[in-house]
């Protein structure tokens, strides 16, 4: 069964090499037609550049984008644009330009996806060239994509049913530094409330007071993952998945743990979820010979691992954490099922569960999780999950907005404390080990984001078929569009 899915992948992978970019058939985009707004349209409205993505170089270690004349690292060694984690809606764009489903009609199409993302990560690469003065710092790059969506806001394709058509993608939680954040927000949780929202994580909406209205057309989807080699980016999801009795590791976590309020006491977007990588790493740490767990930082005597030492060493484990970070999100879930490790999900919190939904990740098939009673050490005793009606935390760093995407109780393992882990995964029974991994072979094309052809669905091609198969909500009557209420998740 694993080598045919394996075939299935390589076959993929060999029609994409050869320059095939188009889609799946997919049958909730039949008779549709989508209309790729890039914002760039209305910038000589407002005398402003147009944007490029030459205009940023990308950080070889992480992805994130600066300046082209920031002397961090040299633009040659930057990463190419398809392996930035916050990629995803550029291949999102490039797979819709590439299929039966796309049309030049603005007006006449069923589907309006907003590209807005060039202007954003210009935004993003001003921010983190100045080293993120927050939040004074001023943005030009911001200050145009509020502009430019306020000519949006204005298009009378907006003004047909207040963007209820329309589709944005947020691939970076937490991310409006400088002058413009209070502003974007706004516009993010009110102006937009009727599209769809398609985020790395629930937080993202969760923080607005609009959330119980947006979450009906919300879609949580994964980082783009890396690769071990940048001329192929699906080198990863090509190769082998390794038996279980020929992995060294029972357990595998390599993370940064330093926590913002160690940097910033005065902060208080204090990262609970880093905090939990600490105490977690701390008590697994010294478990056994065949448990790696520990923090890069430096301070807590981590070291620095190379992406392909990392993929390596996920590839010989048996499991491997899955925990929140700065908030619940992290690209190594996405790297977790392209290595074929069997998640192990700690909570609370727990992290970012994406494509949750029908059609997308079966969480409970391909992973375990495990519920720890003794959390105290990043979470006080008073930590409530459900977000009263007339209050919002400030930002995805608040561990309120950090809802599990699916129920676990039902299936979470309780532990006192973290120290009782190892003792519960060493006794898993074989038969159930193999299970887990079937489903993990199984789920983890699903990560990608490249449209498959003949593979099973890719990230691209389930967010396509959201996209086609979300409705349009009925208004109703009284209701002003601009004030929909929030409930509680």
């Amino acid at each position: 069964m694993l080598r045919a899915q394996y075939l299935l992948l390589l076959t993929a992978a060999a029609c994409l090499r050869h320059g095939t970019w188009a889609a799946n058939e997919i049958s909730t985009c039949e008779g549709k037609s989508i209309y790729v707004m890039d914002l760039g349209m209305f910038a000589a409205q407002h005398d402003l550049p147009q944007c490029s993505q030459a205009d940023v170089k990308l950080d070889p270690g992480n992805g994130i984008p600066y300046l082209l004349d920031s002397p961090k690292f040299k633009a040659e060694e930057g990463l190419p644009y398809a392996l930035a984690q916050h990629s995803g809606p550029w291949h999102l764009r490039e797979a819709i330009a590439g299929s039966k489903y796309v049309t030049a009609d603005m007006e006449q199409a069923d589907i309006i996806y907003v590209y807005d993302h060039c202007y954003y990560m210009l935004w993003l690469a001003q921010v983190h060239t100045k080293g993120r003065k927050m939040p004074e710092e001023a943005s030009p790059a911001g200050d145009w994509l509020m502009a430019l969506y306020g000519s949006m806001l204005s298009s009378s394709r907006w003004q047909q049913n207040q963007g209820a058509d329309f589709v944005f993608y947020d691939p970076h939680p937490g991310f409006t530094d400088g002058s413009v954040e209070a502003a974007y927000y706004k516009m993010l949780c009110d102006d937009f409330q009727h599209a769809m929202h398609i985020v790395v994580e629930r937080g993202q909406r969760n923080i607005c007071k609009a959330y119980w209205e947006i979450s009906k057309k919300l879609m949580i989807v994964p980082y783009v993952p890396g690769s071990t080699d940048n001329r192929e980016p699906l080198l990863g999801f090509q190769q082998p998945i390794l038996p279980l009795e020929e992995r060294q590791n029972l357990l595998f976590f390599r993370a940064t743990c330093l926590p913002f309020m160690y940097l910033y006491p005065n902060n208080t977007r204090i990262s609970t979820g880093k905090v939990m990588r600490h105490d977690v790493a701390l008590a697994l740490g010294k478990s056994g010979p065949n448990v790696d767990a520990m923090c890069t930082d430096k301070e807590f005597g981590g070291r620095f691992l190379s992406f392909q030492k990392v993929m390596d060493r996920m590839k010989s484990t048996l499991f491997c954490l899955v925990l929140p970070g700065d908030s619940a999100s992290a690209r190594r879930t996405s790297e977790i099922f392209m290595a074929g490790c069997i998640p192990v999900f700690l909570g609370p919190p727990y992290g970012s569960m994406p494509l949750a939904e029908e059609g997308g990740i079966d969480y409970k098939a391909s992973s375990l999780f495990f519920n720890v009673t003794e959390y105290r050490g990043w979470i006080d005793d008073d930590m409530v999950w459900e977000i009263p009606r007339d209050e919002r935390p400030f930002h995805v760093c608040n561990p309120w907005t950090w809802i599990p995407d699916i129920p676990v109780r039902d299936v979470a393992v309780q532990l006192q404390t973290v120290d009782e882990l190892m003792d519960h995964l060493r006794t898993i029974p074989r038969s159930v080990l193999d299970q887990k991994l079937q489903a993990v072979m199984s789920q983890r094309q699903k990560f990608s984001f490249q449209p498959y052809i003949t593979a099973p669905p890719s990230a691209i091609n389930i967010i396509l078929s959201r996209m086609c198969s979300t409705k349009k909500p009925e208004p109703i009557p009284g209701q002003d569009m601009g004030t929909a209420g929030a409930a509680a998740v």
